[in-house]
């Protein structure tokens, strides 16, 4: 290369980066914007749910109760109320304080109703003692309590469930108070045998009542026709009603008589 000769030196170009990506200012203020929006819309539906009535309960439907009166209460409490916030747990407690309840399950059909579902003691008796008839369970537990003279209407559903089971006369008129143990369930289950037995084998008979005295381990068993029959409630329920069948078919008991069947493999009549 000879002296004083121009060099040429070729340049790089500049690179530049997404000349369409927004500026920093503009891209913060879509986001703000996106922000706003989703708070109204959040806004929006919260009010939906708190304040306007999309959600207040309008109905409520209680399945499964003849003696349970709490649910009635929470009912009309339920109203109006919001089905989001339904306070279930509060609801169930104060159904389950009552003495009939045995279980109970509450669940919510959006938007706008309630369903209770209560599952009752099952009644096995009607003992009345003191002017007062209780309602008495399988376990032998006073479940519910009415005054003798104000017996449910019999065409009624808790009217006719009380027609379906026994009796029972306490002739010493002890107190008897909702939600205390009365009886034993064996004595429960026997009432329930004899009955069993006396409606399949001795069917005339048609029990009226049971009386208990100073003890339940003897109960008499009374007819519309007048019969009385002793039994032991420590004896088998089934033996005795046969003895009694037995009598009665051999003509040395009618359905006036007095029968004492509490004597195994004995019988006095009267």
């Amino acid at each position: 290369m000879k002296k004083n000769q121009r060099q040429y030196v070729r340049q790089m170009p500049k690179i530049y980066g997404d000349l369409h990506s927004p500026k920093p200012a503009l891209q913060g203020l879509s986001e703000l914007r996106r922000f706003i929006f989703g708070s109204i819309i959040l806004l929006g539906v919260l009010y939906g749910a708190l304040l306007s009535g999309w959600f207040s309960v309008k109905n409520v439907e209680v399945r499964g109760a003849l003696f349970t009166k709490t649910e009635q209460q929470q009912a009309q409490k339920i109203k109006g109320s919001n089905i989001l916030f339904l306070p279930k747990e509060a609801i169930a407690a104060e159904v389950l304080s009552e003495d009939s309840v045995d279980s109970v399950s509450i669940t919510r059909s959006f938007p706008q109703k309630v369903f209770i579902t209560i599952k009752e003691k099952e009644p096995a008796l009607i003992w009345q003692s003191a002017g007062i008839s209780s309602v008495i369970d399988t376990e032998g537990f006073a479940i519910h309590q009415f005054p003798i003279n104000t017996h449910p209407d019999p065409e009624s559903m808790v009217g006719k469930s009380l027609l379906a089971i026994p009796l029972v006369i306490d002739t010493k008129n002890l107190p008897v108070h909702s939600g205390n143990l009365v009886v034993t369930s064996h004595f429960v289950k026997f009432t329930k045998e004899v009955n069993t037995n006396v409606a399949s084998t001795i069917p005339e008979f048609e029990t009226l009542n049971i009386e208990i005295g100073d003890s339940t381990y003897d109960s008499t068993y009374i007819s519309k026709k007048g019969m009385r029959v002793h039994f032991s409630t420590l004896g088998d329920a089934g033996v005795q009603v046969r003895n009694l069948a037995r009598l009665l078919s051999q003509g040395k008991a009618t359905l006036s008589s007095i029968v004492d069947l509490r004597i195994d493999r004995w019988a006095y009549v009267q």
